[in-house]
């Protein structure tokens, strides 16, 4: 289970800036069964991110997270801000999203795995550096523990069965149905659903629902193109939003004009 995130830092005019400001939204300009969100946090100096993150159990295949960012910024709430604004940077990455349900093995012989590669990012939240943490923490006294007992390239099932029982588990587990009823039920429907389950699981410790599956891999959420009507993007202004090739230039993304494709 996976999205992808994506985000500007913005360098806005003084009157348009509220330091420390946060605003979070759901859904539009996605459908309702289509699960993102976005995020706009004031900085310092006048500086403002931006993003917004698309769930990728999206059922539409022409529909572009990264043009569903821009058109995000168009919405009459959103685009004052940025008026006599300039965007500064662009970048994007995936979120391992699965959690309590998803985490895959974490141990093999001579390592393990820790942090977001891990699965371990709280989605209600929109966190996971905390976790991140945690799970080095866990790791270092597993690792300590073996060093001392002189078992070197083994596996170090200590951390496989500890980390549920830890800090990470303690956070995740509440939260393990929030994402499958938010697939499940839409937007409106599902985050209402979720944010009542996760309440009455750090409340009480006890969902009505148990833990729910994922219902199945990202990719296979995906209709056939004849089923579907095809997502038209308006054209980027150049002033809120914008096209993917500006983006990028944006990103420091650097590599040689003949480095070789190393895709496969």
């Amino acid at each position: 289970k996976y999205g992808i995130g994506l985000k500007e830092l913005w360098r806005l005019d003084p009157s348009r800036h509220t330091p420390g400001l946060v605003q979070h939204s759901f859904g539009w300009p996605l459908d309702n069964r289509t699960g993102g969100g976005s995020f706009l946090y004031h900085l310092e100096d006048n500086q403002a991110v931006v993003g917004f993150v698309v769930h990728l159990n999206y059922e539409n295949p022409t529909l572009s997270p990264f043009d569903e960012f821009q058109r995000f910024k168009t919405h009459p709430m959103i685009a004052p801000t940025f008026e006599g604004a300039k965007r500064l940077s662009y970048g994007a990455r995936a979120i391992t999203e699965g959690g309590w349900q998803s985490a895959p093995k974490l141990s093999f012989p001579g390592g393990l795995l820790l942090g977001c590669a891990a699965g371990f990012v709280n989605v209600p939240r929109i966190k996971g550096s905390h976790n991140a943490m945690a799970s080095g923490c866990l790791a270092a006294e597993v690792v300590t523990l073996a060093l001392q007992q002189g078992r070197v390239h083994g596996i170090l099932s200590d951390y496989e069965e500890g980390w549920r029982s830890s800090m990470i588990g303690r956070d995740l587990e509440p939260v393990r149905n929030v994402k499958p009823l938010w697939s499940r039920f839409g937007t409106v429907l599902g985050v209402a659903l979720g944010g009542a389950d996760m309440w009455l699981n750090t409340l009480f410790g006890w969902s009505p629902f148990g833990t729910l599956s994922h219902g199945g891999p990202d990719y296979k959420s995906l209709k056939p193109l004849s089923e579907v009507t095809p997502i038209v993007y308006p054209k980027p202004d150049g002033v809120v939003s914008f096209d993917k090739l500006s983006s990028v230039f944006l990103s420091s993304t650097n590599h040689e004009e003949d480095q070789p494709v190393h895709l496969r």
